[in-house]
């Protein structure tokens, strides 16, 4: 209604330079906060950018985007056919975690079996399974397993037909 405007009027009283519709309209697209900063022509306008964005920060006008894993296994022609056989729910991957703590269910732990090629990325794969379900964002899994970005890519290139990236 008019907490628009009413930013918008706050916001070029605290930077005259910027308009807050131009600067929202900068970060539409997923970049890198310094290739942002290294666009502006004037580097005394580079000071106030970061000004700028600590503000639409603290507004909640900008959020930072995650990038989330899905662990994507295709089912095999008549895996789950058994009369009393079924695809595992989501409510039943989490009950079972504490008897199966990478999470998976025994389809997919075959899968990745299959794939097996003693490298250091299926290693890799086969400890960090348990991030896989979309819960855990890039960041988070690679503080929490120690794990360098490029190490973390390298897994994500080779492992693509079965992880499937997501930004949020």
């Amino acid at each position: 209604s008019n907490y628009l405007p009413f930013l918008s009027q706050k916001f070029s009283q605290d930077f005259p330079s910027f308009t807050l519709l131009d600067e929202l309209e900068r970060f539409s697209f997923p970049k890198k906060l310094l290739e942002h900063i290294y666009n502006l022509v004037h580097s005394e306008h580079r000071r106030d950018f970061v000004e700028v964005v600590v503000w639409l920060l603290k507004q909640d006008l900008l959020v930072q985007l995650h990038i989330y894993i899905h662990l994507v296994v295709p089912l095999s022609e008549g895996y789950y056919s058994g009369h009393e056989a079924h695809a595992p729910t989501d409510r039943e991957r989490v009950s079972e975690y504490p008897l199966n703590p990478d999470g998976l269910s025994p389809h997919e732990r075959d899968h990745i079996a299959g794939l097996c090629d003693g490298s250091k990325e299926y290693e890799l794969l086969c400890r960090l399974c348990k991030y896989f379900r979309g819960r855990h964002h890039l960041e988070e899994i690679m503080w929490r397993e120690n794990v360098k970005r490029d190490e973390f890519a390298a897994v994500l290139n080779k492992f693509q037909k079965i992880l499937v990236p997501c930004r949020f």
